[in-house]
């Protein structure tokens, strides 16, 4: 596998980036951060991603609207979603505008190491039966909003 790959970190915790960024950098990614949705989209338009792992609550944009920003710019890119919650009504729409995979904070290493390894191994689709994937995933699917 060609792991040559470029990779886009966005958080707004500096020390969950720096963690991503080394530990990505380790299994020979090169991988580029940002600590905002602005920051996260002007990157987008300038560098063709392979992949973006992008937490749903940063600051200044919200992921969702990040994601569908993305969508615009490349449809092909691979997202992962991070969250410190297991908020199954606000990732479901992001779901359906076609991210990869949810991680849940915090995140181990070697969780992070395979999912981006998994992710960038299996083609895009987008999720026709949401409610099958997170169940898949053990998610409780209670809509607490």
């Amino acid at each position: 596998m060609d792991k040559r790959k470029r990779l886009l970190v966005v958080d707004d915790d500096v020390l969950i980036v720096d963690f991503f960024r080394m530990a990505l950098e380790d299994e020979g990614y090169t991988v580029e951060t940002a600590f905002t949705g602005e920051q996260a989209l002007k990157a987008v338009k300038s560098t063709k991603f392979d992949l973006v792992i992008l937490d749903i609550f940063l600051p200044d944009i919200k992921g969702d609207r990040i994601v569908e920003k993305i969508r615009e710019e490349n449809n092909d890119v691979r997202i992962i979603l991070i969250t410190g919650h297991e908020t199954y009504a606000r990732c479901v729409d992001v779901l359906k505008l076609g991210i990869s995979e949810i991680l849940v904070k915090p995140i181990k290493l070697n969780e992070l190491v395979n999912q981006v390894k998994n992710v960038l191994e299996t083609p895009i689709f987008r999720h026709s039966n949401v409610n099958a994937w997170f169940e898949s995933r053990k998610w409780d699917t209670t809509d607490y909003s």
